[in-house]
């Protein structure tokens, strides 16, 4: 079976949130599927109802799930300990996408051509390049290493520059393709407040596509 369009995201299954500690970190990753939902606001740790603009519209972000490749080393936030802990390879996990970042997957999806629609299988990649501050309407002050960013007072706005590539899965990648449907029509049969499936299937010796 090839590739498949992109739904509206598979409901309901706790999935771990890809989060990017340090620079140079990276997630590589196959497409299970994308969901565009209104972003939550957030009040000390807690969801307190949904988010909008200044001019009353909804705060939207774009969640990918994916099936995570070799060459990935963000991490995912244990759900008991609450400790940092590295993706692997054949993990389902969702990656959470908006303001400029949302801006930059399109750059990168149109780098397709014309037919830039999402389906799974497709090769997602984000990395960590360097962190920045505002200075002025357009400059902005590079951070390049960890500690540029510990020296920067508490109260400035720091940037998380991301460098984001997407490309279609060639014939080698058959095996994500199929694993991506796979994960997609299996998030689908699930109820809400089932757990992530297991990871598994794609071999992690697979070189990094990127």
């Amino acid at each position: 079976m090839g590739q498949q369009d992109i739904g509206t995201g598979p409901k309901g299954p706790s999935i771990p949130i890809v989060k990017f500690r340090t620079m140079g970190q990276r997630i590589v990753g196959g497409l299970v599927d994308e969901e565009m939902r209104q972003q939550q606001k957030w009040v000390n740790g807690k969801a307190e109802g949904l988010r909008f603009k200044d001019d009353g519209k909804p705060a939207w972000e774009l969640v990918l799930t994916l099936l995570v490749m070799p060459g990935s080393s963000a991490v995912v936030v244990d759900r008991d300990s609450g400790d940092d802990v590295p993706v692997e390879a054949g993990q389902l996990v969702r990656h959470i996408i908006s303001g400029y970042k949302w801006n930059q997957y399109i750059t990168a999806r149109d780098l397709l051509g014309k037919d830039n629609k999402a389906r799974t299988g497709d090769l997602f990649a984000q990395t960590y390049k360097h962190a920045s501050i505002a200075d002025g309407s357009e400059n902005r002050t590079i951070l390049a290493t960890e500690a540029d960013i510990a020296a920067v007072p508490r109260d400035v706005n720091i940037r998380k520059d991301m460098e984001i590539l997407v490309r279609r899965p060639g014939p080698e990648h058959t095996a994500i393709v199929e694993q991506c449907n796979a994960k997609r029509a299996e998030l689908a049969q699930q109820p809400v407040g089932v757990g992530a499936p297991a990871g598994g299937g794609y071999d992690p010796r697979t070189e990094d596509p990127f």
